[in-house]
């Protein structure tokens, strides 16, 4: 389940990065806003498609009504990890279908960056919500710990790609349907 839910945020990740590296050079004049619109549709497309899954377990395990499955939700609806069920909620699923619903915002560069940040930062905070109100109890916990693997991933994920961006060329040269990528309307 979680793979699914994950394209997501690898998405929203090629998103910002892509804008970075047009922006740093690798890849300006290559991106143009036929890219960025289709990017922003699948955005669009699996920000629904995670509620839809979420409404769908939600649904499942509100009607059932065995203690073992509702323990989950009960836990983050009637304790203090509810402000942060709704932000989830918020963040994952009502912005980025309110801002990308229309077809020119999906086209500009500035709004489908801060939607993709927003998204990423959805992202952590869904896993933060299926993880650890299970471990830590009723109230939300955030230290040294979260911050530091947080930025320790981050910082892993950018010397990665620092190491591959020096290897190779951001645009592949000799790729056969490179003219027709460029050109792509």
């Amino acid at each position: 389940m979680m793979n699914r839910w994950m394209f997501l945020s690898g998405l929203a990740a090629v998103i910002l990065i892509a804008l970075w590296l047009e922006r740093a050079g690798p890849l300006q004049g290559v991106l143009n806003e036929s890219h960025l619109h289709d990017l922003g549709k699948l955005m669009f497309a699996f920000s629904v498609f995670w509620m839809y899954i979420w409404f769908s377990q939600y649904m499942l395990i509100w009607y059932t009504d065995i203690p073992e499955e509702t323990s989950y939700f009960v836990l983050r609806q009637k304790t203090a990890w509810f402000p942060l069920f709704i932000i989830n909620i918020f963040l994952n699923w009502v912005i980025p279908f309110a801002v990308l619903l229309r077809r020119d915002t999906k086209r500009q560069r500035q709004i489908i960056g801060i939607v993709a940040a927003v998204v990423l930062l959805a992202r952590w905070l869904d896993v933060y919500l299926m993880v650890f109100p299970g471990v830590v109890g009723d109230r939300p916990t955030f230290g040294l710990w979260e911050l530091g693997l947080t930025l320790g991933g981050i910082g892993a994920f950018g010397l990665v790609l620092a190491a591959i961006l020096k290897g190779a060329p951001a645009v592949p040269v000799a790729d056969p349907e490179l003219v027709e990528s460029l050109e792509y309307h």
